[in-house]
């Protein structure tokens, strides 16, 4: 829009401000430049009132002049304000913050993204403020709504609290900020101290995670005059770069303490000749020692080399076994420590001594077997877990199981294993050495499909028997094996009606609980649950079923509540004679009584069901209860409760 004739209406209401508004009404220029406004006024509201005002303005009766002119030149600045450009007569150059905007711009299409104020502003308080809570509404946050995080606002703030005094927050801003990818490089240099503190560790840490070699230039700066925390960092990064051999095996040997074992942590990922024949000559002086850092490297030079050191000491073993002493409680220590070092190694050398070592001990080497399967999956591993199948049975089942998930369809790993939990008679039960079940249920108790993804994970056996997913998934994702192919639906009827399911059939396998106690009582149910995948036909009615049947038997949870609630259960009437309260805490509890489909004086009808059948005495739940009781009887809403 050209603006000329506005401007001018400006430039005459300024001059007959000076020259005093008695000669307005014979200032014929003034009269001119308003008479040029009549096409603007017939386009815009703003335009049509400022043009009603200056004919207001020379008018021969207008009673206050001096106020008039004051208003319509008022106005009319303020529209020019607002179309108003700057511009200065030399070359521009970009901020340092423009670019990294840009960069952002390139990966997500925009630096600010429009957030409402209801989202951001419980996000900006977690990361900028104090206090607890702040952990929390981070992480949720980021599990339903991880979008909000591609913000530049939010980038720089995640940044700023990887130094949070909070070692947690800290540590899932450095998390989130590793799934940004590249593109958070550069506020990762911007401000880089080498005298900071542990926030520039974390900064070194996520750049590494996120560029490896790319800034290989950036971690042999910092080496130079960094405080101890952050040379060490720096010295584990140089690990992407093969080119760094020459400088590690440098720094070996000039350095002390810790930088000399970070150094030797990094040299382990070098693969040139001259490293390599560094860790073997180390390793005949001080093989025990060796394996602490040949861990870090799933090379096959480096599996070799754990192969013969674990030969080794094997021959020891077996020479002192034929003179008549058994092994002792340190040597089994000593091996078992030599024997972390494989895994995520799979070279044919090493695969080799599995057999020898199973004599000695059997369960470290199938744990070991089944986590690098997941960890580090190779050819050589699931052909030798199939092979020790063959050969000892169903000790290995849960190896082949996990073999056959790997490799196989689903239709081809339910045809080959789905007889070991079909309810068969004694006889077959007792004739059959593959009839015991219990290796398939070790996967499947790791198992759980995750809804968000569309797909199956498994948790390695290092990580215990629960694979909830938390915030515990956000920091170990890549830990854990996806089942790529998924699982046939025929697995589900069995599940839901073996005839152990209620029974304490899996009582040695899952000493920890699969989740927690107030949730589920037991494992069989959480794997249940956590193994169902919306869409299959047909589930509903066998989940609701089993549900029901597990409350009946077990007692009532709140995670059968929701099951029951997701599958379409209607009539919860009765459901409180089978709580045990003494196994919920007070917010449990109330959590048990939110999820429930009653309110006011329904649920207080069923929560005097509960309470008649529990013997509370005069304790404080007994009190408590009471008091929700009789609250709910006078119509009370739950929610108003706690």
């Amino acid at each position: 829009m050209n603006l000329n004739a506005v401007y001018e209406l400006k430039e005459r209401l300024e001059i007959s401000a000076i020259a005093g508004v008695n000669l307005i009404e014979e200032n014929f220029r003034l009269h001119r430049a308003i008479e040029q406004m009549a096409p603007f006024a017939a386009a815009s509201p703003v335009f049509k009132k400022m043009n009603g005002m200056c004919k207001q303005l020379i008018a021969p009766n207008c009673p206050e002049r001096s106020g008039v002119l004051l208003d319509v030149l008022a106005l009319v600045n303020a529209v020019l304000c607002t179309q108003g450009t700057l511009e200065r007569g030399c070359i521009l150059q970009d901020l340092k913050a423009e670019k990294e905007c840009a960069e952002v711009t390139e990966r997500t299409g925009e630096i600010l993204t429009n957030i409402p104020y209801s989202q951001m502003a419980p996000l900006l308080e977690a990361l900028q403020g104090t206090g607890g809570g702040r952990y929390a509404v981070v992480r949720d946050t980021w599990d339903s709504n991880a979008g909000l995080f591609s913000d530049y606002r939010i980038l720089k703030l995640l940044v700023k609290a990887l130094g949070d005094s909070y070692a947690d927050l800290a540590d899932l801003a450095a998390e989130i900020l590793k799934r940004q990818g590249k593109i958070i490089v550069p506020l990762l240099k911007q401000g880089f101290c080498k005298g900071g503190k542990r926030e520039m560790v974390r900064r070194i840490q996520v750049m590494e995670a996120v560029a490896g070699a790319d800034e290989n230039a950036f971690y042999c700066e910092v080496l130079q005059d960094a405080e101890k925390d952050i040379k060490e960092a720096a010295i584990l990064a140089l690990r992407h770069d093969p080119d760094n051999t020459e400088l590690l095996l440098a720094l070996v040997k000039s350095e002390r303490g810790r930088m000399k074992e970070a150094a030797k942590h990094s040299l382990v990922h070098m693969n040139h000749e001259d490293a390599i024949a560094y860790w073997k000559q180390n390793a005949k002086k001080a093989p025990e020692k060796m394996v602490e850092y040949l861990m870090d490297s799933q090379e096959d030079w480096a599996s070799d080399l754990v192969a013969d050191i674990l030969n080794q000491y094997m021959d020891k073993l077996e020479k002192i076994q034929r003179k008549g002493f058994s092994m002792t409680t340190g040597e089994r220590d000593e091996l078992l420590a030599l024997w972390r070092a494989a895994q995520g190694k799979h070279s044919e050398k090493l695969c080799a001594c599995y057999e020898r070592l199973r004599l000695w001990i059997p369960e470290a080497v199938k744990e070991v077997l089944m986590d690098t399967m997941m960890k580090a999956p190779h050819a050589n591993l699931t052909s030798l877990a199939e092979k020790l199948y063959e050969e000892h049975g169903d000790r290995y089942l849960d190896s082949a199981f996990l073999a056959s998930l790997m490799c196989d369809t689903p239709e081809t790993v339910y045809e080959r294993f789905h007889e070991y939990l079909e309810n068969r008679g004694f006889i077959s039960t007792v004739t059959d050495r593959r009839r015991n079940p219990k290796g398939i249920f070790r996967l499947f108790f790791r198992m759980m499909y995750v809804e968000s993804e569309k797909r199956f994970i498994v948790s390695p056996y290092s990580y215990g028997y629960t694979v909830r997913y938390h915030e515990s998934y956000l920091h170990c994702a890549s830990q854990y094996y996806v089942i790529k192919q998924g699982l046939d639906p025929r697995w589900y009827p069995l599940l839901l009606h073996y005839k152990g399911r209620f029974s304490n059939e899996f009582s040695d396998i899952h000493q920890t609980a699969y989740a927690d106690t107030e949730e589920y009582n037991n494992a069989y149910d959480a794997m249940v649950a956590y193994l169902y995948q919306p869409g299959l036909e047909g589930l509903d009615q066998e989940y609701r079923e089993y549900f029901y049947e597990s409350i009946t038997k077990r007692g009532l949870t709140i995670g059968a509540v929701r099951m029951l609630k997701r599958h379409g259960w209607m009539d919860f009437h009765g459901l409180f004679s089978y709580c045990d309260s003494s196994k919920f805490s007070d917010w449990k509890m109330m959590e048990l009584l939110r999820e429930m489909p009653f309110d006011g004086v329904e649920l207080a009808e069923e929560l005097e069901v509960m309470m008649q059948k529990n013997d509370f005495s005069k304790t404080r739940r007994s009190r408590r209860l009471q008091n929700w009781y009789e609250r709910l009887k006078t119509g009370e809403s739950v929610k108003d409760l706690w």
